[in-house]
């Protein structure tokens, strides 16, 4: 399945969650508006510290699954909807 972002996380210390580097255009981040610089901090109603907690979220779904993900974007919550789609 392909990741969100076909993420580019920031391995740079980050409190909790996982931030964003960069959003591959196309992407199932990119058409949902995330940008790099956004951190991951909750998907569906799983809280995400780190990269493992994204990784088992994303396991726990399948392509087609449409979920809501809350990012930290300048400090402050922004919910969106994202599709996930299959890795190509």
């Amino acid at each position: 399945m392909e990741p969100i972002s076909d993420r580019f996380p920031d391995f740079g210390q980050v409190e909790n969650g996982v931030r964003f580097s960069d959003v591959r255009p196309g992407s199932p981040a990119a058409k949902a508006g995330l940008k790099a610089g956004d951190t991951l901090i909750q998907f569906r109603e799983l809280p995400i510290k780190n990269l493992y907690d994204f990784t088992d979220a994303l396991r726990r779904s399948k392509p087609g699954d449409a979920v809501i993900v809350t990012v930290l974007r300048d400090g402050k919550p922004l919910k969106v909807q994202v599709t996930l789609e299959q890795r190509r």
